[in-house]
Protein backbone atom coordinates (compact mmCIF):
# COMPACT_ATOMS: atom_id res chain seq x y z
CA UNK A 1 0.00 0.00 0.00
CA UNK A 2 1.61 3.45 -1.02
CA UNK A 3 -0.78 5.82 0.94
CA UNK A 4 -3.41 5.46 3.42
CA UNK A 5 -6.51 8.32 4.09
CA UNK A 6 -6.13 9.82 8.15
CA UNK A 7 -9.23 11.95 7.06
CA UNK A 8 -11.95 12.90 4.91
CA UNK A 9 -13.57 16.24 5.38
CA UNK A 10 -17.11 18.00 3.56
CA UNK A 11 -16.29 21.91 2.84
CA UNK A 12 -20.09 22.88 1.17
CA UNK A 13 -20.41 20.55 -2.17
CA UNK A 14 -16.58 19.83 -2.00
CA UNK A 15 -14.76 16.83 -0.18
CA UNK A 16 -11.06 16.78 1.01
CA UNK A 17 -9.52 13.56 1.53
CA UNK A 18 -5.97 13.72 2.99
CA UNK A 19 -3.67 10.81 2.85
CA UNK A 20 -0.51 10.05 4.18
CA UNK A 21 2.47 7.52 3.80
CA UNK A 22 4.82 5.42 5.27
CA UNK A 23 7.45 5.56 3.05
CA UNK A 24 7.68 8.65 0.62
CA UNK A 25 6.39 8.24 -3.05
CA UNK A 26 7.17 9.44 -6.48
CA UNK A 27 9.97 12.12 -8.61
CA UNK A 28 9.23 14.66 -5.10
CA UNK A 29 9.22 12.28 -2.45
CA UNK A 30 5.63 13.21 -1.14
CA UNK A 31 4.54 12.20 2.52
CA UNK A 32 1.18 13.38 2.25
CA UNK A 33 -1.57 14.00 -0.38
CA UNK A 34 -5.25 16.15 -0.43
CA UNK A 35 -7.26 15.52 -2.76
CA UNK A 36 -10.16 17.61 -2.91
CA UNK A 37 -13.66 16.71 -5.43
CA UNK A 38 -16.71 18.29 -6.28
CA UNK A 39 -20.31 17.16 -5.59
CA UNK A 40 -20.19 14.73 -8.11
CA UNK A 41 -16.84 13.10 -7.18
CA UNK A 42 -14.77 14.70 -9.82
CA UNK A 43 -10.76 15.07 -8.62
CA UNK A 44 -10.23 19.24 -9.31
CA UNK A 45 -6.97 19.67 -7.18
CA UNK A 46 -4.63 18.01 -5.46
CA UNK A 47 -2.31 19.22 -2.44
CA UNK A 48 0.83 17.64 -1.85
CA UNK A 49 3.87 17.90 1.39
CA UNK A 50 6.94 17.31 -0.75
CA UNK A 51 10.33 16.74 0.22
CA UNK A 52 11.96 16.52 -3.23
CA UNK A 53 15.34 15.45 -3.33
CA UNK A 54 17.07 18.57 -5.58
CA UNK A 55 16.15 20.90 -2.85
CA UNK A 56 18.17 19.30 0.01
CA UNK A 57 21.74 20.22 -0.77
CA UNK A 58 20.57 23.96 -0.41
CA UNK A 59 18.63 23.73 2.26
CA UNK A 60 21.83 21.85 3.82
CA UNK A 61 24.12 25.04 3.01
CA UNK A 62 21.13 27.15 4.14
CA UNK A 63 20.98 24.76 7.73
CA UNK A 64 23.62 22.68 8.01
CA UNK A 65 22.76 22.20 11.70
CA UNK A 66 19.69 21.30 10.94
CA UNK A 67 20.40 18.91 8.10
CA UNK A 68 23.11 17.16 10.03
CA UNK A 69 20.42 16.62 12.39
CA UNK A 70 18.21 14.42 9.07
CA UNK A 71 16.03 16.93 8.77
CA UNK A 72 14.96 18.40 5.36
CA UNK A 73 13.06 20.57 3.19
CA UNK A 74 9.49 20.09 2.80
CA UNK A 75 6.99 22.21 0.16
CA UNK A 76 3.52 22.44 0.30
CA UNK A 77 2.69 22.33 -3.67
CA UNK A 78 -0.66 22.00 -4.98
CA UNK A 79 -1.93 21.25 -9.41
CA UNK A 80 -5.22 22.11 -10.39
CA UNK A 81 -6.66 19.53 -12.97
CA UNK A 82 -7.42 21.36 -16.20
CA UNK A 83 -8.65 19.15 -18.56
CA UNK A 84 -7.21 17.60 -21.50
CA UNK A 85 -4.97 19.22 -24.49
CA UNK A 86 -5.71 19.15 -28.58
CA UNK A 87 -3.83 15.84 -28.13
CA UNK A 88 -5.59 14.27 -25.71
CA UNK A 89 -2.68 14.71 -23.16
CA UNK A 90 -4.15 15.44 -19.31
CA UNK A 91 -3.06 18.99 -17.92
CA UNK A 92 -2.53 20.65 -14.80
CA UNK A 93 -1.57 23.58 -13.69
CA UNK A 94 0.19 24.94 -10.09
CA UNK A 95 -2.17 27.39 -8.91
CA UNK A 96 -0.07 30.73 -7.17
CA UNK A 97 1.36 30.28 -4.16
CA UNK A 98 2.34 34.27 -3.92
CA UNK A 99 1.18 35.71 -0.49
CA UNK A 100 0.69 38.68 -1.63
CA UNK A 101 -2.56 37.26 -3.26
CA UNK A 102 -6.40 35.67 -2.25
CA UNK A 103 -5.13 31.98 -2.33
CA UNK A 104 -9.04 30.17 -1.66
CA UNK A 105 -9.81 27.72 -4.45
CA UNK A 106 -13.13 28.89 -5.96
CA UNK A 107 -15.32 26.69 -7.47
CA UNK A 108 -17.20 27.88 -10.45
CA UNK A 109 -20.16 28.13 -8.24
CA UNK A 110 -18.84 31.29 -6.27
CA UNK A 111 -18.12 29.16 -3.17
CA UNK A 112 -14.39 28.89 -1.60
CA UNK A 113 -12.32 27.06 0.68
Amino acid sequence: MREYMVESVRLGDNTVQISTSLVPWGNYNVYAIGRVTDSIGKLFLRITLESDDFDQPGFAKDHPDHAGKGMRRFSIDSYRETGVDSSGQRTQTQPSTNSSTDNRITKPSGRSF
